[in-house]
């Protein structure tokens, strides 16, 4: 059998069920599968199994079934929660994912906050080293042609794809609506947490645990590395999900955007924020 049959085996089954987080980068969505990861009962959260360098069901799919046979309560149901970018899923291997899914989290950020984010720290890992955290928003500006481009062509952006806007504002529209979702905004979720991570679980069907807030005890796996969340500590993109024990109040900028590029200014107000409208409508 394959992976995906497995998978699909489990899911049909009871054995597993499995909840997939659809996210934009920087916005918080490693944090958000840390803290659902503390639901009562038996769970694991798989994180990226797509990605960069994989965007095969059938890999991803091998890798989350390795993960759960190496769970040892076989005689509870295992939730699974899994977190991919959207940009890594076409459109096939998305439907696929959905289909052996209990449930989506839409996962998300005002495109004004998540593009000064994910500016800052491309403009760390070209001008510094990946992973850099030297470069701080309010120094992006001499940057933010290099980013600019990097993000129109480059061997991990084309055409934008790296902010997620448009893979996943295209992937909410397609979704099955008969699947239960929900929607988590990065911003309310540091501001508001009890309450969006409350609301979001009775949305899905999850059990909600105030440890979910903080009191952060599980660990959990990088698939796109294959290591544990100790390992990748160090890397900016990680570091604060990966130290922290729960949900870390903070506050971000939004961008200026009269420092963008034109096309970066037409994809942040032409795809970013009518996709981030579309989808928080449902929050």
């Amino acid at each position: 059998m394959s992976g995906l049959e497995i998978l699909s085996k489990y899911t049909d089954d009871g054995t597993v069920e499995l909840i997939s987080v659809i996210a934009v980068p920087r916005s918080i969505s490693t944090a958000l599968g840390r803290a659902l990861n503390e639901t009562p009962g038996n769970s694991v959260f798989v994180n990226e199994p797509f990605n960069r360098n994989n965007r095969s069901i059938e890999v991803a799919s091998s890798k989350i079934v390795e993960l759960i046979r190496r769970n040892p309560n076989t005689d509870t149901p295992l939730t699974v929660i899994t977190k991919n970018m959207a940009t890594y899923l076409e459109q096939a291997e998305y439907e696929e994912l959905e289909g052996v899914s209990k449930a989506t989290i839409w996962s998300v950020r005002d495109p004004l906050v998540q593009i000064a984010s994910l500016a800052t720290r491309m403009a760390n890992d070209i001008a510094v080293e990946n992973g850099a955290a030297v470069i701080s928003q309010a120094e992006l500006e001499p940057y933010i042609d290099q980013v600019t481009n990097t993000l129109i062509d480059s061997d991990i952006s084309k055409d934008f794809s790296r902010t997620g806007w448009q893979s996943i504002g295209d992937h909410f529209k397609s979704r099955d609506t008969r699947l239960k979702f929900a929607v988590v905004d990065g911003g309310q979720l540091v501001s508001n947490p009890d309450e969006v991570l409350g609301s979001a679980c009775e949305r899905i069907g999850l059990v909600y645990d105030s440890r979910m807030v903080s009191g952060w005890g599980s660990g959990y796996v990088n698939v796109n590395t294959g290591t544990s969340r100790y390992s990748t500590e160090e890397n900016a993109w990680t570091s604060q999900a990966a130290k922290s024990d729960g949900i870390i109040h903070s506050s971000r900028s939004q961008i200026d955007p009269s420092i963008l590029p034109q096309a970066f200014y037409d994809h942040l107000f032409g795809v970013a924020l009518p996709a981030y409208q579309d989808i928080v409508e449902y929050s």
